[in-house]
């Protein structure tokens, strides 16, 4: 299992995200910027609240926009677009690919609001 490369924390009376980074100087373990100091606390737990995981990227108007100002043909967005049309379609009629799509983005996670709906068709709905 690879490092996750950034977690949510709690720390005394801190709380925020921290990153990791290779080359922190010796002897630093943590460091908390002062916008992460919330309330005083003498509680010396680190807790891990949750941690970075991998989640689908998304076209949106302004990247295919930036992406076609740098050349990549409007044929690529027209082909990945039917791509996603077939893959919705499919959604419709097929159990296994329902699920295979909510997976794909991050709806096994039991703190994705649209969780249920995984779990509902696990169980058969």
């Amino acid at each position: 299992q690879p490092l996750p490369s950034a977690f949510q924390i709690r720390f005394g009376g801190h709380k925020g995200v921290v990153s990791v980074f290779p080359r922190m100087p010796a002897g630093v373990c943590l460091q908390l910027r002062g916008s992460m100091d919330k309330f005083d606390c003498k509680h010396d737990q680190l807790e891990v609240i949750s941690i970075a995981r991998c989640m689908p990227g998304f076209l949106n108007r302004q990247l295919i926009l930036l992406l076609s100002t740098l050349g990549v043909p409007d044929s690529v967005f027209v082909r990945l677009q039917g791509k996603m049309v077939e893959t919705l379609n499919d959604v419709l009629l097929s159990k296994e690919s329902a699920l295979r799509t909510l997976r794909m983005h991050g709806c096994h996670f039991a703190s994705n609001p649209l969780h249920c709906l995984v779990e509902m068709l696990e169980s058969g709905f």
